[in-house]
């Protein structure tokens, strides 16, 4: 039985690219595509597929929550994120949240095929760069979150101390600004501090970033 795929990608001839990579494979079915993460609960929860492949470049409000409503609608779909570029920040929040692997726009026909299969049995595919950045990430957790900051509030203390205001970090992580803004009162209460120049100094001082 050839395994459902859904594409939900903003770009046009990107989307066609992937259309045409999907229907030269023999084992999957491209059971639909679409430009927007718009009732992306309701499509998944009908379609029910087995790989769903999400554009982290869409201009969607909460790209966290897109990845969470795919898992609510279909538990079994393995989600594999693409983008142009690879922001580690991003990609790391939405592996967090539930996407099982990640690729360049730019992949090949054969490391597209090979990815799908790795999520079906159960891997992980991303680029060996990219497997180091989070490697290094869990690791850099694993000895600096005294605090307990989740993953979430550890990127946005990062940008936070790079300057970054709470719009500038919802955009930056497609996150809704008022899920930013509750992460970063939770970052104030677990770092005990009153201000962001509070916060990043408490991060600095305990090389929590």
């Amino acid at each position: 039985m050839r395994k459902g795929i859904i594409i939900f990608e903003s770009d046009t001839a990107i989307r066609k690219v992937f259309d045409s990579l999907l229907l030269e494979m023999e084992e999957y079915e491209l059971t639909g595509h679409y430009k927007s993460c718009k009732d992306i609960f309701v499509i998944t929860h009908i379609k029910q597929p087995a790989i769903v492949l999400l554009d982290l470049d869409m201009h969607t409000k909460d790209i966290i929550t897109n990845i969470q409503q795919i898992k609510d609608a279909c538990p079994d779909t393995s989600i594999i994120s693409f983008s142009s570029v690879e922001e580690e920040d991003k990609i790391f929040l939405c592996l967090c949240a539930g996407a099982n692997g990640h690729l360049n726009k730019s992949t090949t026909p054969d490391a597209l095929n090979s990815a799908m299969k790795m999520v079906l049995d159960g891997g992980a595919p991303m680029s060996q760069t990219l497997a180091i950045k989070l490697f290094n990430s869990f690791q850099d957790a694993n000895k600096k979150n005294s605090y307990k900051l989740s993953h979430h509030e550890h990127c946005i203390l990062k940008l936070l101390s790079r300057g970054h205001g709470s719009k500038q970090i919802a955009e930056e992580l497609n996150m809704a600004i008022g899920s930013v803004r509750v992460h970063i009162k939770n970052i104030y209460l677990k770092l005990q501090v009153t201000s962001a120049k509070e916060a990043i100094a408490r991060a600095i001082e305990e090389k929590i970033i």
